[in-house]
């Protein structure tokens, strides 16, 4: 008998007016490998997830698919306890100023306001419960 596979789910409710903003090339890119994070979940490491340092979140990652032309596309998430992944903030760590500085100022950035979305998707997660209403499921 077939083991069924149990897949994570994806909230992206956080990040879709980024995506909505990235050129169709772009945005298979990244849903090619949303697919595959969505089966493999926190198996899946390098080279398309890999651990963010220096923030405080446990389970703290970043996407990294394919991106077209001179782009570095991240999509900074982490994995809730609900077999979920939580898309918290999208961007290209490519623009900016120069060299390995613009990467590590893109890194700066991002965590703090990731940081502050997962803290908002945690209190409203608390009041769905509160409420009755929170399936894990988005």
């Amino acid at each position: 008998m077939a083991e069924e596979v149990q897949m994570w789910s994806i909230e992206h409710s956080y990040i879709e007016p980024w995506l909505d903003a990235q050129d169709d090339e772009t945005v298979a890119c990244i849903f090619a490998a949303l697919e595959i994070l969505q089966c493999k979940g926190p198996a899946l490491g390098r080279p398309l997830v890999d651990t963010v340092k220096g923030s405080r979140l446990k389970n703290f990652k970043e996407l990294r698919p394919a991106s077209p032309g001179g782009s570095e596309i991240r999509i900074l998430f982490v994995f809730d306890a609900n077999r979920e992944a939580v898309l918290l903030l999208g961007g290209d760590k490519s623009k900016g100023e120069r060299g390995r500085l613009r990467w590590s100022g893109w890194y700066r950035m991002a965590v703090a306001k990731a940081e502050r979305i997962y803290e908002e998707y945690c209190r409203n997660s608390t009041a769905r419960r509160r409420n009755g209403r929170f399936s894990g499921i988005s």
